[in-house]
This record gives C-alpha cells, sequence and structure tokens, in this order.
C-alpha cells in the first residue's frame, strides 16, 4: 500500500502503527460527519461555487509539511 509510504514520509518513522490508527479513525469520523455539513454548505452557497474552487485551491496550494523534532 503506497500511503503508509507516503505517511511515514510526512509524519517520520516514530510510532507508524499510531499514526496510521489515527489517520483511519479520522477518516471514518470525517466520513460519518462530512457529508451532511457540506451538503448544508452547498445548498446555502450554490451560487458561489467559483469562489469555493478558489478557495480550496489555496487551501491546497497552502499546505506545508509539519516540522519533525526528532
Amino acid at each position: 500500500m503506497i500511503f503508509a509510504g507516503i505517511w511515514q514520509d510526512y509524519y517520520g518513522p516514530r510510532n507508524p502503527g499510531a499514526n496510521y490508527g489515527i489517520l483511519y479513525s479520522a477518516w471514518g469520523l470525517a466520513g460519518f460527519l462530512m457529508p451532511g455539513y457540506f451538503a448544508g454548505i452547498l445548498d446555502e452557497y450554490r451560487a458561489s461555487t467559483g469562489l469555493l474552487a478558489c478557495l480550496a485551491f489555496l487551501l491546497a496550494a497552502l499546505i506545508r509539511k509539519p516540522r519533525l523534532s526528532l
């Protein structure tokens, strides 16, 4: 699975099992909660989809690798 390697490159080799467990717990929680949340956002701001797309692009461009202190 390629994602395990990317995960360790991003957060470092310390505690890979715990890091991977946190990742899948977060994915499970987001998969349960986020669809309803985003459906409400999209219903309310349907006319400004271009603005939301630009915001998503800017957020993706600004993500930085966290600093590690090993």
